[in-house]
């Protein structure tokens, strides 16, 4: 989960600096730019679904609810025989 977390959060800042390099641009540049801020919002989508993914199996492998049955003693079990 951390990982993922880690993913989108670099991807969120190359996102940053590629619309700020691509605001001073020229418009030769910007198609460039405009190309590779299209891969990286994909890019981003994908970290920000494998980053939920993560957080849904986390929370579906939490701890259960331990459940205790006393331990008996020989002469107090029940045999399947006598029923």
């Amino acid at each position: 989960m951390r990982e993922a977390q880690r993913d989108e959060e670099s991807l969120k800042r190359a996102l940053e600096v590629a619309r700020n390099e691509v605001a001073q641009a020229t418009e030769e540049q910007r198609a460039k730019f405009d190309q590779q801020i299209k891969v990286l919002m994909e890019k981003l989508a994908e970290a920000e679904a494998r980053n939920l993914r993560a957080k849904s199996m986390a929370e579906q492998t939490a701890p259960a609810t331990f459940i205790s049955f006393p331990i008996l003693a020989p002469s107090e079990r029940r045999s399947s025989r006598s029923a």
